[in-house]
């Protein structure tokens, strides 16, 4: 619900019996961030910490807490009520580049996916790749798994791989030391990779 006369939206809370946090998106139309883009909220009218990223704020409550108060530099009168009244299942994806909030992880599920094996890796390459040979695929898988064993700055993910694949294959590219800038964003990583392909040549070698 708005309330015109203090610029403030209110959300009220409905069987919180345990602790847990609102993430909510706020529409300019609707309510309208003070000059230096911020908001200010109260849970049940004490002032809480929060975080913000752009129009998005994610606000922890506590058990029992039946109003948040999302106060802005204007909201509009007739935005009315809305009411929520499905549950609904959220599935969120990390990449791991920024840490999950201990709130956040405390009331969902978590489940790992790992990197694809060689054989799923294979796979993939066959449908996404046109006319790519199994064995040339799974030589490619093999290769790739091998770049994500070492120590790298940005690991390349399964898209990276496919992206690189599908190009050395359109140009019949045989090297696999060439286009590395469509699998390795990193310039290090790709001075890594060319030295543990050196290193591993010297021990084919002997």
């Amino acid at each position: 619900a708005a309330n015109s006369d203090d610029d403030t939206l209110i959300v009220h809370l409905f069987d919180a019996n345990d602790d847990g946090e609102l993430k909510i998106t706020l529409n300019k139309d609707i309510i309208t961030p003070f000059d230096d883009g911020s908001y200010f909220v109260l849970v049940e009218n004490e002032e809480v910490d929060f975080e913000q990223m752009g129009r998005t704020l994610h606000i922890e409550y506590g058990a029992g807490a039946e109003t948040i108060e999302i106060v802005g530099s204007h909201v509009v009168p007739e935005f009315g009520t809305i009411a929520g009244n499905e549950n609904r299942i959220t599935i969120l994806t990390s990449n791991s580049t920024r840490e999950l909030s201990d709130a956040l992880r405390r009331r969902c599920i978590y489940y790992y996916l790992d990197f694809p094996s060689i054989e799923i890796e294979t796979k993939v390459l066959m449908n996404n790749v046109e006319n790519l040979d199994k064995d040339v695929a799974k030589k490619y898988a093999s290769l790739i798994s091998f770049i994500r064993s070492i120590n790298l700055n940005k690991i390349p993910s399964l898209i990276e791989s496919v992206e690189w694949v599908k190009y050395n294959n359109s140009k019949n590219e045989e090297s696999v030391r060439t286009n590395l800038g469509i699998l390795l964003k990193d310039k290090s990583d790709q001075k890594k990779y060319i030295e543990r392909l050196e290193e591993s040549n010297e021990l084919n070698e002997e």
